[in-house]
């Protein structure tokens, strides 16, 4: 099928998009969103230019520089997008393209500005304002391809990021590096941004919370994140998410993160957050907050974290598997599995760790729990570990104090 191309010279910030396109000029500085996809089934060709939004312009919602508004089947490819809340954001639909796109300094504006910071300045009748700070956002959205993209310095909250609803996404050979973004105000105040559950409109997220890449959900299952290199994120280069059991969200299961290079996480934030783990199931919060079930991580390399190389969280998760992975030179340990934190719940259980390498951590492989519960490690290699059944027979691990790595509990 031929492909009807616009040639884009009245093209402008905010225009709706129903038709293939293919950019040849440069467009923005933009004050609302850039490019607005209405179509299914269609290309959008930046052509090598560059969607350029203005932070210093918006004062209400956020605002990305490409926004796929319920669409399936679409394409973009090909160009730059920078100086928006989000550059890319898949609002819903599915089984779309994201590819061959540079994202960089998409920083909610918030961030950049100060303005709309404060829990005061949030409009509660039309709810939490911040809803972006990544380079590419995928939001209840499934089936979607985010592949060969080079993802820069984005923020507060993620180089790319799966949330809500969003299953059967594939993130493959993207380039992710320097999210590290603070959330901060050019004067040094938290923003709304990332506000927990419990806080509501009227709550500050943390300071530290940029992740390379994000499934956060809740309810995101059997995403593949396979071959991106991952480079000096704030508090994790790859993240799984918890939930809260509480509220009765669902959690993010059968996640299965693969082939990944994943380096320096903590190396600008590790001083006001040390939990800056390379790759992480993560729990934060009270204890009705659990992480899921089912990961895999599979093949990965991970070194030179300002935490862990790989941490998996407590409360009972189970069904994990962790093999074939290189963890070297990481702050704290190589491999934590977590133990029981609060009584009546467990820590991680009835999981396989085999065929790993680590050496030079702070502690190569670590599990919380007594004699490693129902957990199985074997055929690794391990310099040190913290307990005998952590090291395969013969293998030569020495055991040694937990209390000698910097910090064994996992986020």
């Amino acid at each position: 099928m031929e492909v009807d191309v616009d040639e884009s010279a009245e093209m402008r910030d905010g225009q709706e998009i129903d038709r293939s396109v293919t950019l040849h000029r440069d467009i923005g500085p933009c004050p609302e969103d850039g490019l607005v996809i209405t179509a299914d089934n269609i290309t959008v060709d930046l052509n090598g230019h560059t969607i350029v939004g203005d932070p210093t312009a918006r004062d209400g919602r956020c605002k990305a520089g490409i926004v796929l508004r319920g669409v399936r089947g679409v394409t973009v490819r090909n160009g730059t997008v920078r100086g928006f809340d989000a550059g890319v954001a898949i609002m819903g639909g599915g089984g779309n393209t994201v590819r061959q796109i540079t994202v960089e300094d998409n920083v909610n504006y918030r961030v950049v500005t100060g303005r709309n910071a404060d829990p005061d300045d949030v409009d509660v009748d039309n709810g939490v304002l911040c809803i972006f700070g990544e380079g590419i956002a995928v939001i209840d959205s499934s089936d979607n391809v985010i592949e060969h993209n080079r993802v820069y310095r984005n923020g507060p909250l993620s180089g790319i990021a799966l949330v809500g609803d969003s299953n059967d996404n594939l993130v493959a050979h993207n380039e992710v590096a320097d999210n590290d973004i603070l959330n901060q105000t050019p004067d040094g105040r938290p923003t709304t941004c990332g506000t927990g559950p419990g806080q509501g409109p009227m709550g500050r997220g943390r300071a530290v919370q940029n992740i390379g890449i994000r499934v956060e959900g809740p309810g995101a299952d059997r995403n593949v994140i396979e071959h991106n290199r991952v480079s000096r994120s704030a508090i994790a280069g790859i993240a799984v998410h918890s939930y809260n059991t509480q509220a009765g969200t669902p959690p993010n299961e059968a996640t299965v993160i693969r082939h990944n290079h994943v380096t320096e996480t903590g190396k600008t934030t590790h001083q006001m957050d040390p939990h800056a783990h390379g790759i992480t199931v993560m729990r934060m919060g009270p204890a009705f907050v659990r992480p899921p079930d089912g990961v895999t991580i599979e093949a990965n390399s991970s070194l030179g974290n300002f935490g862990h190389g790989i941490s998996v969280a407590g409360r009972g998760s189970r069904g994990h598997t962790v093999t074939g992975n290189v963890v070297n030179h990481n702050v704290s340990a190589g491999i934590l599995l977590e133990g029981p934190l609060e009584p009546g719940l467990d820590g991680v259980v009835d999981s396989t760790i085999s065929g790993n390498r680590g050496h030079n951590n702070g502690i190569d492989g670590v599990d919380g729990n007594d004699e490693c519960g129902t957990n199985r490690w074997s055929r690794n290699r391990f310099g040190t570990v913290n307990q005998p059944c952590v090291a395969a027979e013969g293998s030569g691990s020495v055991a040694v104090p937990a209390g000698s790595v910097r910090t064994l509990s996992a986020r």
